[in-house]
């Protein structure tokens, strides 16, 4: 039985790749249209996809036909929340591994404490697997909008491929590292589900084992962290593990962290800069009206001036007539002209 955070973690990783511009790589496997509708698949309508599972409510109801579909798939893990000092214990007990997950780390930076963490159980692999000493644990980060297909299909070495998307400084394979922090910087948040009960903006940094694999005929390691001169001819630092083999690999946890804060700053953001543009606007139609009043006050001016223009052409024309006026008056009324 799936826990509900875990559910949580599902959907929420499902919206985020959904809603990428690189919907078509990194929402795999994509759930299939309702079985009302004429289209079968071949033309996945990702908008209202996405309405449907932002419309889900929370908790989310199993026999949702999208939840149930999250929840069966055949490659979907079993997610349980689990506690971070379990993980702590598990490092500890790595005499081998140079990875460090304590408190100590947390205590020097305190943005690395995930805000939970959870187990993950794969449906080709035993509920409670065996940790062997011949194993290394180790740290990836990834934008969280490829978590979804990463939790289905595990880590892949997706170098010299169209999926490559961080490069490859130091040759082919699979990157991981033995500090936390430089995972994390690989971490990306993206936005999640709507009801999430955990948070709305989310980052993941990936708990892998290493296994070691020894060939039988030269004792050599098979994911020893030998680079191809013809990709790069430096040596990756001391807290980078480079693992050719995807089988290799192993996700065992997943640390998620709530990035809500960024996103409400991001909507205050974009809210100040609506409230700006309206302001700017309302300033532009206030310029606008002050030209109109401004052009009608222009016009009264001219037609003032053509006026008395008209009326200076009229006085000139009866110029003969005003002055016979002029002196008829003059001499019948002296005593007004004094």
């Amino acid at each position: 039985m799936q826990c509900p955070h875990g559910t949580d973690v599902l959907i929420s990783s499902l919206t985020a790749a959904i809603a990428h511009y690189r919907r078509a790589s990194v929402a795999r496997p994509l759930p299939p249209p309702p079985t009302d509708t004429a289209n079968k698949g071949e033309h996945q309508d990702f908008a209202s996809l996405l309405a449907s599972i932002q419309s889900i409510p929370y908790p989310p109801p199993p026999h949702h036909h999208l939840v149930s579909w999250i929840l069966n798939h055949k490659t979907s893990p079993k997610i349980v929340l689990t506690d971070i000092g379990h993980i702590m214990t598990l490092f500890n007990n790595k005499s081998n591994s140079r990875a460090s997950f304590s408190h100590s780390s947390f205590h020097h930076s305190p943005w690395l404490r995930p805000s939970m963490a959870f187990k993950l159980t794969h449906p080709t692999t035993s509920s409670t697997p065996t940790h062997s000493l011949n194993q290394t644990l180790g740290f990836h980060g990834t934008s969280f909008e490829n978590i979804w297909s990463i939790l289905h299909s595990g880590l892949l070495n997706l170098t010299n491929t169209s999926l490559e998307r961080t490069g490859a400084a130091f040759g082919s394979g699979i990157y991981l590292s033995t500090d936390l922090s430089v995972a994390f910087s690989f971490s990306k948040a993206g936005k999640g589900w709507v009801h999430s009960a955990i948070g709305r903006q989310l980052r993941a940094v990936l708990v892998c084992s290493i296994s070691h694999h020894r060939d039988n005929d030269n004792g050599t390691d098979d994911n020893a962290r030998q680079l191809p001169t013809s990709v790069s001819s430096s040596s990756p630092p001391d807290k980078y593990l480079i693992v050719q083999r995807s089988d290799a690999v192993r996700i065992e946890y997943i640390l998620i962290y709530v990035d809500d804060k960024a996103l409400e700053e991001e909507e205050e953001e974009e809210e100040g800069k609506g409230k700006l543009g309206m302001k700017k606007k309302k300033k532009k139609n206030n310029k606008k009206k002050r030209g109109a009043g401004g052009g009608g006050r222009a016009g009264a001016v001219v037609w003032g001036l053509l006026f008395l223009l008209l009326a200076f052409l009229v006085v000139m024309e009866h110029m003969p007539v005003i002055k016979r006026m002029y002196r008829s008056y003059k001499f019948r009324y002296p005593f007004l002209f004094v």
